[in-house]
This record gives C-alpha cells, sequence and structure tokens, in this order.
C-alpha cells in the first residue's frame, strides 16, 4: 500500500490577476511517490533509467519492455523503424487520477519574420496544403494515405482529430480505407478521446516548471533514498523565481 505525498505549491500571478499554481495539493506527490515505489518496490519501472524515446521504442518493439507512454506516432517508430509486430501492439488512454485528462501536444509551423506579403501568403497556402487540408479534405486524406502505404509504412495511423466529427469524419473515413495498421487494436484508445480531458500546456514558465519537476522525477528513479516531499519542495524552489519572473 501506498501512503500519500504530500503536494507543495508555487504561486505566481498572470496579468490579469489570476493565481497560477505550480504544484497543486495531493497528486503531484502521489504521482513521484507511486514512481518510486514502482522502481524500488516491485521492480516494474526497471533498472535502467533516464533513456531517450528511442531507447524505449526499440525495448519494447524487442519484447524487452511491455508498456510504455508516448503518443499515437509511437506506432510509427515501433513498426517502420524497429520492426515490432503490428498485430502484438495495442494502444489505450493514458491512466489518470480522478478525471480522465491528459496533456496535448502538436508541432508549431512557423514563417520567417522577413517574409514579405507574398511570401507569408504563399506559406499560409502551404501550411494548410501540407498539415491541414489532408485533415478536413477526404479526397487528399485518401490519397496520402494510399501513397504512404505504397511505400510500406505505417498508414491511417489513428490520431485525435484536428477539427470536430462534422468535419474530421468524411476525412478520417477515407483515411481508413487504405489504412495498413491494425485499427482493432487501437479501439480503447479511439474509444476514450470523446470523453477525454484535454488539457494546455501551462500558461506560465511551462519549460521552467518541466525542468524542475524532471529533477524530481529523475531523483526518485535513480536514488532509493530520495524522498518524494523533499524532492517536490527542491523543484518549488526552482521554479517559484520563474514564475516570478513571468509575471514582470
Amino acid at each position: 500500500m501506498l501512503s500519500p505525498s504530500r503536494g507543495h505549491e508555487s504561486h505566481g500571478k498572470e496579468a490579469d490577476g489570476r493565481q497560477v499554481t505550480a504544484f497543486r495539493d495531493g497528486p503531484t506527490g502521489r504521482a513521484l511517490a507511486l514512481l518510486k515505489a514502482m522502481r524500488w518496490d516491485d521492480g516494474s519501472m526497471g533498472r535502467q533509467q533516464l533513456r531517450g524515446t528511442d531507447d524505449l521504442t526499440r525495448d519494447f518493439a524487442g519484447g524487452k519492455v511491455a508498456m510504455l507512454l508516448g503518443s499515437p506516432s509511437t506506432y510509427g517508430a515501433y513498426a517502420a523503424k524497429f520492426r515490432g509486430r503490428p498485430d502484438v501492439y495495442g494502444q489505450a488512454p493514458l491512466p489518470s487520477e480522478g478525471e480522465k485528462s491528459t496533456l496535448l501536444g502538436g508541432g508549431v509551423a512557423v514563417v520567417s519574420p522577413k517574409a514579405d506579403r507574398a511570401q507569408r501568403s504563399a506559406a499560409a497556402k502551404w501550411i494548410d496544403f501540407f498539415y491541414l487540408r489532408p485533415k478536413y479534405d477526404p479526397a487528399l486524406a485518401a490519397e496520402r494515405t494510399a501513397q504512404v502505404a505504397a511505400d510500406k509504412n505505417p498508414a491511417g495511423v489513428p490520431g485525435l482529430p484536428f477539427y470536430d466529427a462534422k468535419v474530421s469524419g468524411p476525412a478520417t473515413a477515407a483515411e481508413r480505407k487504405h489504412s495498413n495498421v491494425p485499427l482493432k487494436n487501437f479501439t480503447p484508445y479511439l474509444n476514450s478521446l470523446a470523453t477525454t480531458r484535454y488539457v494546455v500546456e501551462p500558461p506560465v514558465a511551462a519549460q521552467e516548471l518541466y525542468a524542475a519537476l524532471d529533477s524530481a522525477v529523475q531523483a526518485v528513479l535513480t536514488r532509493e533514498s530520495a524522498d518524494p516531499d523533499t524532492e517536490l519542495a527542491k523543484a518549488d524552489r526552482r521554479i517559484g523565481p520563474a514564475l516570478e519572473r513571468s509575471q514582470r
């Protein structure tokens, strides 16, 4: 049985006066205590820590790791880069405490600030054609998926729709006609999409917050003597100045 560890809080203020909380009471401490127990009590975290995504995906494809956390794109590397078996791959929503929620991610398309008006217009058209249109244009979605499948690469890997079902639905259906991935293995993940709460990154000092928490996670996974409360207190002290600077 795990004993919940105390959470810690750091506060700053946004421009409109709302409070920004870095660490909330409860879940952060309990999650860190759980990671420590999985590492040192039951060994389910394994003995090798601080490895990169490719290291884990390689071992996952080779049957050396039973489960890992990733995004839908993990399947591409698993199947194409590391030759994992599609029939034994499964994807489900990330377990969470209380309300089912997950952090959103994505890519950013950047246009040079030195670009003139014609270049900016051309860039916007390209971004729409390359990134956005396949998500709402069934014909282009089918064409792109068929091309990828013809090249023997994973095609039509399920993911979170960019638009609502009315817009994304026809494009997704067209894409799946040419998909070469085991769609039934993604069923738990796909069934969770409509009921999951999607959370954006912290609006203030997000990267500093991640860095502070990274240190706490690394500590409990690499040092058996590390105390979750103590490591969260250290992280709290690290993030405090960053939050203060961001509010000036």
